[in-house]
């Protein structure tokens, strides 16, 4: 699969440096706690959300890296359970916002952009999320 056509199913609007640098953050916490698998996860983090951004700031369109694969088949993974929220609060259009749904911040926050309040976004997150 090449990036452009990830970031088209799977990413919802640009990747920015900042997205990456917060990977990065994560990374460390995990280096930090010597959280091995979380520093696999986080590492690969960085790496997919840095070709997603060379996609976007400059048209790089190669085939997924493979230091990445472990990031892109979390975003692939996370589809599913997006949808359900989606058609939990009504939203009908396609979901293309894939990341992750364990975070209850970053369900209300990207929720709220389709105008879903802050207490319809946490009822979706406990009965969809919490349940799995």
């Amino acid at each position: 699969m090449k990036i452009n056509y990830f970031c088209n199913e799977y990413t919802h609007g640009k990747v920015y440096f900042n997205d990456i640098i917060d990977e990065v953050q994560e990374f460390f916490e995990e280096l930090v706690k010597w959280d091995k698998e979380g520093m696999k996860d986080e590492f690969a983090d960085v790496i997919s959300f840095f070709q997603m951004w060379l996609w976007d700031q400059f048209k790089i369109n190669g085939k997924l890296w493979k230091l990445g694969m472990r990031s892109f088949n979390k975003f692939i993974s996370r589809r599913k359970v997006w949808e359900q929220i989606y058609d939990y609060v009504g939203i009908k259009e396609k979901c293309t916002y894939c990341r992750n749904y364990m975070r209850k911040h970053k369900v209300v926050k990207h929720l709220f952009k389709f105008n879903i309040s802050e207490k319809k976004a946490l009822e979706a997150y406990e009965f969809i999320v919490l349940k799995q």
